[in-house]
């Protein structure tokens, strides 16, 4: 091919990367001196083949990208003669053509964000030959954007457009894998394991060589002289600075040459089984009783297999987080029937360490939730539902605390089977058929044994869709403004809007008296699973709830009173002693007489790479990413009102007892978090302050944030809320997905 181009003088040439680097590696490839133009395309182009290029031939390089569906090329990007490059997109797209970066909801991403890339113009083919159900899913009508173009090609690549207006692409749609509970892009670890000097080639891919075992493996190639082991090492420690450690791959494998198939792609099929055994050379098996059992624990919570859990892991790095510990601690409570606080976990995060905490012998003191006897009259309510009950009787009836909800259906919706899998939970769970009536000393709150629920259709497929818009907003503002009558109503309900034959929005709502925003994610789950063995006709996989949440209430004003209550009371009337009235940030305007719930809403993203590195910035400091977030934030608030006592809440689950976490009901707790901004200390000084201000709140975080007011009894204002007005919450829950 060499001597070709030479004695024909080719000017042009058009190849697929991986052939660009057989011919790089001929000596022959400087000599082609009629090259003006090199085109690359078929596959990502590595990063280091540019300059390889560069310093034997002066032809303009050329990434391309395209697929056969539209007319094969429909973007260029000229790759600049530079020794190094740290990305190579895809570049802009050529004249006639449109690209878009989509959601699954197939709306416009903003700049960062990975979607699905769509390709509209002139160059759409018509589509797939005899193939109408294919050409149907992949060309679809363009009735969303205004562009020169009725129809839009699913390319089913994976891409995120860049601030200067390039694409950059990431890989397909369909090698997106979720692993441990993770979504993970592997496209994304291929980029950065391209971006590596040592390598010639590579692709990850998952392997489940044991059932349930599955991990991540990355094949290469490198003409490195240094050894497997050492390639590796490196390899790890690099990607761990770019990458979160769910995404690190558990196995590499190192090949001569990747194998390609007909079309001069990676052939992922041929790629040979690694030899694990090898790979897990620095695992450590847990050596006693409490390590293997600790090690199961982990293994359930972070979702991985337990033989991959070793005795020298560390608990965050295996993904765990501050919602995580409170679930472990639950899980050690009632396993090894030993209290453990959370500072514990942070400070003891790997596995051994934390299982000699637990040979310590911190026996549990607390007394463990059972089952009450109804009593006919009424059962106590919680604190934090006589607060909401007190606000609803005051606001006489009040939409403040509706907790409402969607959920996307895509499919044949059964209304019948929706209807009876949400009676099922309603039934299940008696917080959502719980009333409230006033008691002598304060609210009630009576389960109904009978019940009617209705699951509302609302049939929309006949609006036009210039109209329907409006008509789903007109709906959902109307639930969301329909208050509940806590003296009669069931504390859920639900409506559907058919917006076609085979789509749909699931609308339900209810009252923060019954439930939270964990419990939101224990709704979802369970009418999942109740709606599917409905329609199977087969069993539900759900336990019995041993208790329910008027047990956890009658529980809670037994349990938290006198010393119990009192210790918790003193660390907090220490900790906020003199604490600011209110905020000093500075005012547009004054404040009105009367506080309203009206606001506004800003949303911004954090890139990956952004996110990735905040969390291993915390933790490699033992801090979660909620901490390193609050340090951040707090420091912001003081530069903004120009203070050093800077004061915020945030919400907690308060379910420190593991038979409470599959209850629907009103947990949710408040804590006050106070920072002393003052003397001038480093990030990681201050983040280490910060980490304690929140390991001892959340030590104490039983004490009931309407028991702290009446308890510090600040001072009282109808223009702002008392100790605080400012609230940062981070959603981990993963189990919402």
């Amino acid at each position: 091919l060499n001597e070709l181009i030479q004695a024909q003088q080719i000017t042009t040439i058009h190849f697929v990367p991986s052939m660009l680097r057989l011919m790089l590696a001929n000596k022959n490839w400087s000599k082609c001196v009629s090259l003006r133009q090199l085109f690359c395309s078929g596959e990502a182009l590595p990063v280091d083949l540019p300059a390889l290029h560069y310093k034997l031939n002066k032809a303009v390089l050329y990434n391309l990208y395209g697929p056969t569906e539209a007319a094969i090329e429909v973007s260029f990007w000229q790759v600049p003669d530079k020794e190094h490059l740290s990305l190579i997109p895809i570049g802009k797209p050529i004249q006639n053509i449109q690209l878009l970066v989509l959601n699954k909801q197939r709306q416009l991403q903003p700049a960062g964000a990975a979607g699905e890339l769509y390709i509209a113009g002139v160059g759409l083919a018509r589509g797939y030959l005899n193939q109408q159900q294919l050409t149907q899913e992949y060309f679809i009508n363009n009735d969303l954007f205004n562009i020169a173009s009725d129809r839009l090609y699913r390319t089913g690549d994976l891409v995120r457009l860049l601030e200067d207006g390039n694409i950059e692409y990431l890989g397909r749609v369909d090698h997106q894998v979720k692993l441990r509970g993770f979504r993970i892009e592997l496209g994304e670890i291929e980029y950065h394991l391209l971006n590596q000097p040592l390598l010639d080639a590579s692709v990850v891919m998952v392997r489940e060589e044991q059932p349930g075992q599955q991990q991540l493996v990355a094949y290469y190639s490198s003409k490195s002289a240094k050894d497997d082991n050492t390639i590796n090492a490196e390899l790890v420690e690099q990607l761990q600075q770019q990458l979160p450690a769910y995404m690190i791959p558990g196995v590499f494998v190192r090949l001569q040459e990747l194998p390609l198939n007909a079309n001069g792609k990676i052939d992922r099929k041929a790629l040979p089984v690694p030899d694990v055994i090898a790979a897990k050379s620095a695992y450590t098996a847990p050596a006693n009783a409490t390590e293997k059992k600790l090690a199961a624990i982990w293994a359930q919570l972070l979702n991985r297999p337990v033989a991959s859990i070793s005795a020298k892991a560390n608990f965050f790095e295996l993904g765990g987080h501050s919602l995580l510990s409170i679930k472990l601690l639950a899980e050690i409570r009632h396993q090894f029937s030993v209290e453990l606080s959370i500072r514990v976990v942070f400070e003891t995060p790997q596995l051994a360490q934390l299982a000699k905490k637990i040979n310590a012998n911190n026996v549990v003191t607390r007394p463990k939730i059972q089952a009450q006897q109804r009593n006919s009259g009424g059962q106590l309510t919680s604190y934090a539902q006589q607060r909401i009950w007190f606000i609803d009787q005051m606001d006489g009836g009040s939409v403040h605390y509706n907790m409402p909800s969607v959920l996307n259906i895509d499919g044949d919706f059964k209304l019948d089977v929706a209807q009876q899998a949400f009676t099922e939970i309603i039934n299940r769970h008696e917080s959502l058929r719980t009333v409230f009536v006033d008691g002598d000393n304060g609210p009630l709150q009576l389960i109904q044994q009978q019940f009617s629920f209705k699951l509302k259709r609302i049939d929309l497929s006949k609006v036009k869709s210039e109209q329907k818009h409006q008509k789903i907003d007109n709906a959902m503002q109307k639930d969301l403004n329909k208050a509940f009558d806590l003296s009669k109503d069931l504390m859920l309900r639900a409506t559907y809007l058919q917006l076609s034959a085979q789509e749909g929005l699931l609308l339900f709502n209810i009252h923060h008296i019954a439930a939270d925003g964990w419990s939101l994610a224990i709704l979802v789950n369970e009418f999942m699973q109740l709606y599917k063995s409905i329609l199977t006709g087969k069993p539900s996989s759900l336990t019995p709830l041993p208790i329910q949440y008027a047990d956890y209430a009658i529980w809670q004003q037994n349990w938290l009173t006198g010393e119990v209550l009192d210790q918790q009371l003193r660390y907090w009337h220490q900790q906020l002693q003199d604490l600011p009235e209110v905020h000093e940030l500075a005012l547009d305007f004054e404040r009105p007489a009367y506080q309203s719930f009206n606001g506004a809403v800003h949303r911004f993203k954090l890139n990956t790479d952004t996110l990735n590195t905040l969390q291993d910035l915390a933790t490699s400091n033992q801090a979660s990413l909620f901490m390193l977030v609050h340090a951040a934030f707090s420091l912001l608030l003081s530069r903004y009102s120009n203070k050093d006592d800077i004061v915020i809440g945030t919400a907690v689950a308060n379910r420190m007892q593991k038979e409470l976490q599959p209850l629907i009901g009103f947990f949710v707790n408040t804590l006050v978090l106070r920072a002393d901004c003052s003397g001038n200390p480093t990030f990681i000084e201050f983040l280490q302050q910060i980490k304690d201000v929140n390991l001892a709140a959340q030590e104490n975080q039983e004490t009931p944030f309407e028991q702290l007011v009446d308890h510090l009894n600040p001072v009282r204002s109808t223009r702002y809320n008392a100790l605080l007005q400012i609230m940062l919450n981070m959603d981990t829950n993963e189990s919402r997905e």
